[in-house]
């Protein structure tokens, strides 16, 4: 089982809701909140309905999630780092499964970007190993998941569907509607 958990909890919300698309982009460029990410129980982010706050870059994550399956798509194997700290997310595709794990400070020699095309050799440590889930039920849950972002954001501001962020998210929902 895979899901995806998230919502908005930005002070500037109110602000973002009367904004242009040039504006957000020039002040904004994201918004914060909480994101979850389940693998059959084991957790990356945090999401609580009851908590009134969340520092995650919420585009900035679904920018990287939609990426990921897009890479998987042709792939056997991605890494992608965790929004804003060092830990990494591999993914070992096995025909219709997904091996996924949580690495701890992997050796970045040779990694440019958020995504490695190559498996860590040295790391501190596995914060959860092997978890397998259905690479349908993956790729699915994080369309679907961005299908609802952006129905969010249409209510927030119709606007913010056009910002630099959201244009790069659709741009890889586009591609993972293709197949």
């Amino acid at each position: 089982m895979f899901r995806v958990f998230f919502r908005f909890i930005d002070d500037n919300l109110n602000l973002i809701s009367r904004v242009s698309a040039e504006q957000f982009d020039n002040i904004y460029g994201d918004i914060s909140g909480q994101i979850e990410l389940n693998f059959n129980g084991n957790v990356e982010g945090y999401f609580h309905k009851d908590v009134p706050f969340g520092n995650e870059l919420v585009l900035h994550w679904f920018r990287r999630l939609t990426e990921a399956v897009v890479r998987l798509q042709d792939s056997n194997y991605i890494a992608m780092n965790v929004v804003e700290n060092n830990n990494w997310i591999e993914f070992h595709r096995e025909g219709r499964l997904l091996r996924v794990r949580l690495i701890i400070n992997p050796s970045l020699k040779g990694i440019r970007g958020f995504f490695s095309d190559t498996p860590f050799s040295k790391f501190e440590d596995k914060q959860w190993n092997n978890s397998i889930i259905d690479f349908d039920e993956f790729r699915n849950e994080i369309y679907q998941s961005t299908i609802k972002l952006l129905d969010q954001l249409q209510e927030i501001n119709v606007q913010l569907l056009h910002t630099n962020e959201v244009n790069r998210i659709k741009e890889f929902l586009k591609l993972i509607n293709q197949q």
